[in-house]
């Protein structure tokens, strides 16, 4: 990795304000949120932000409304707070309609740890995905965040933008197709792992553990969820006889769900699929990130054992 750690928020937002210099038509709307990077909008873009306040389903028929009159709207909030809050209006209003909005959100997986049930977006994906005429990105590093933005800024339905909190560093990988909608951040042999966000981080310092037992990780940072580029990514998995599919989200209707539905039938009939995520049980908690962890089986430590175990399979 990189030296360079940066926040994913706050990359975002310097990328919008440099589109915001060229285009007086995009327009930013917050639910209550601060931010150094905000504050830097909000004095050189006056007209182009609004905090609507605590009020997220009139927050996003407004950008609906703003978006139907030619403007390019910007909705960001807590991950868990727009999508459960305003989905009846996210779905009717935005994609019914099919808005070029973009939703961006912080507070991926549990990314507010100590804040509870209510902060953990770790079913989001599964509500966002059931909607029509929605895209999902979930970036993993600040470089590649830079880069997806501009995609998005440049699509012509909504968007649905997950960050993690905080600082990340930026991975060191080769130029790719932004249109594949996936990345090889590490090259293997043995098992290939696809995962998402603050994972791709744990998973390749997973890898060089496993490394030194004999194991080989492939790693594929799945940064576009929907649509899923199953053209593209099928031939990377048909390499593979064993593929594991680890996600900070809950296995029902979440990144394992999504890709499994679309590839099982499109690999080879000799692979075997493990996929880690979190259980019902384990949905509900309070505590610090890693220690939550540790209980919902995604501890460093954990994830080396099933990876161990999967591994051994014939």
């Amino acid at each position: 990795m990189s030296k360079k750690i940066l926040d994913m928020r706050d990359v975002f937002f310097k990328k919008t304000a440099d589109f915001m210099r060229r285009n007086k038509n995009i327009i930013l709307l917050t639910n209550d949120m601060g931010a150094p990077s905000l504050d830097f909008i909000s004095n050189n873009f006056p007209n182009q932000i609004i905090n609507m306040g605590i009020t997220e389903q009139n927050i996003i028929s407004t950008a609906a409304g703003l978006a139907s009159a030619g403007k390019k709207v910007i909705v960001y909030s807590i991950s868990t707070f727009i999508t459960l809050r305003s989905l009846e209006q996210i779905k009717l209003d935005l994609c019914v309609m099919n808005l070029p909005a973009i939703i961006v959100t912080v507070g991926a997986g549990y990314s507010y740890a100590v804040d509870g049930p209510t902060h953990h977006a770790i079913d989001d994906i599964s509500v966002m995905n059931s909607l029509a005429n929605l895209n999902i990105f979930c970036p993993s590093d600040p470089n590649h965040l830079s880069k997806i933005t501009s995609k998005i800024f440049r699509l012509k339905n909504v968007s649905y933008l997950r960050l993690d909190r905080g600082k990340w560093n930026s991975l060191k990988t080769k130029k790719n197709d932004f249109s594949n909608g996936f990345r090889v951040v590490k090259k293997g042999t043995d098992i290939c792992v696809i995962t998402i966000a603050n994972m791709v981080h744990k998973l390749m310092g997973i890898a060089n553990k496993l490394s030194k037992q004999q194991i080989n990780l492939q790693i594929i940072d799945l940064f576009q969820i929907k649509p899923l580029n199953v053209k593209k990514i099928v031939p990377v998995l048909k390499k593979f006889n064993k593929i594991c599919i680890i996600e900070e989200h809950s296995i029902n209707g979440g990144l394992g769900s999504i890709l499994l539905k679309n590839l099982h039938d499109k690999v080879s009939n000799r692979s075997k699929f493990l996929h880690i995520g979190i259980e019902d049980k384990n949905l509900y908690t309070y505590g610090m990130r890693d220690n939550i962890h540790k209980a919902s089986g995604l501890s460093d430590k954990n994830l080396i054992e099933k990876i161990k175990k999967f591994s051994i399979i014939k």
